[in-house]
């Protein structure tokens, strides 16, 4: 895969130790912000991947709060081409663009990093606010309440210690873990992180024993952070990544805690299974996974 270099897009190109790269936009869209990036209705728009956990988690926010009609979006294709994430012809009403890395490149002309989904852009400073998705998420959740049509708290403010706990603790032993089963180069490290993974699951399983939520009674952004890798587990982590000592249904808490938030309204349209198979069936051919799927 590759990456932009001052600018310009090389593919396979790795960035050299020691070499600056950008490696993305951390802006922030509050109301009381002083460097005029306000919530206002269709000033903000936002590039996503079906396939990608990190950018779901955005579009869960964006639909749980009710912003469709105050957020736009562009949806990628489901399969990284050598130019990276592609855009369907017409489906970029801000920029025109027809691979994401032209929208970076049009924040920052001399961009060098890696380019990834989310991005969130800034249409009437013609700028990319941020490409973290803790903070799209984040910011989606909280800032548009003038606008929200919906009425969800992602951030308890009396649960933030243990919404952070949770969040760091999903991002590393449950998001992140998968990518390391998968896209381990030998067997020893595949099996160990496929081990480490199973177990965190368990351990979470455990906990929602007599609990239907991580933190409080009613679902907050750890939750949603889980959710965004289990709907993935079963359709395209154990087929094309190896993660597959257990299927989700062999975790009954979890499963149930899936299902809980797959009622909640404009989730479920989140998501798209031929995406993700898409995606993950692409990637384990182009990367020769076949060996981590028997293992």
């Amino acid at each position: 895969m590759g990456m932009l270099k001052n600018g310009s897009w090389r593919v396979d190109y790795q960035r050299p130790h020691g070499i600056h790269s950008d490696e993305g936009f951390r802006g922030c869209i509050r109301v009381d912000s002083t460097h005029g990036r306000h919530p206002e209705l269709d000033r903000y728009h936002l590039y996503i991947s079906y396939a990608c956990p990190w950018a779901h988690r955005t579009l869960i926010a964006r639909a749980l709060r009710g912003l469709e009609n105050a957020i736009s979006i562009t949806v990628v294709d489901p399969i990284l081409t050598k130019q990276g994430w592609q855009i369907p012809e017409g489906n970029d009403p801000v920029l025109g663009a027809r691979y994401l890395h032209q929208v970076y490149t049009a924040a920052a002309p001399q961009y060098t990093g890696r380019v990834t989904v989310p991005v969130l852009w800034d249409k009437k400073h013609n700028e990319i606010v941020s490409t973290e998705s803790a903070d799209i998420m984040w910011m989606l959740a909280t800032q548009f309440e003038r606008f929200a049509q919906r009425k969800a708290d992602l951030y308890p403010q009396s649960l933030c210690r243990q919404i952070d706990y949770w969040s760091r603790f999903i991002n590393s032993h449950v998001n992140s873990a998968v990518y390391r089963v998968g896209f381990a180069h030998d067997y020893e490290t595949h099996h160990r992180e496929k081990v480490s993974f199973f177990q965190a699951l368990e351990r979470l399983d455990r906990l929602l024993d007599h609990k239907s939520y991580l933190a409080s009674s009613s679902p907050t952004a750890a939750d949603w952070r889980l959710f965004c890798t289990l709907v993935r587990l079963d359709i395209a982590y154990a087929p094309y990544l190896g993660c597959n000592l257990a299927r989700l249904a062999d975790f009954p808490n979890l499963s149930a805690h899936t299902n809980r938030l797959m009622q909640f309204r404009g989730v479920a349209e989140t998501i798209s299974k031929e995406h993700i198979q898409r995606h993950f069936e692409a990637r384990a051919k182009e990367l020769n996974l076949g060996w981590r799927q028997a293992g």
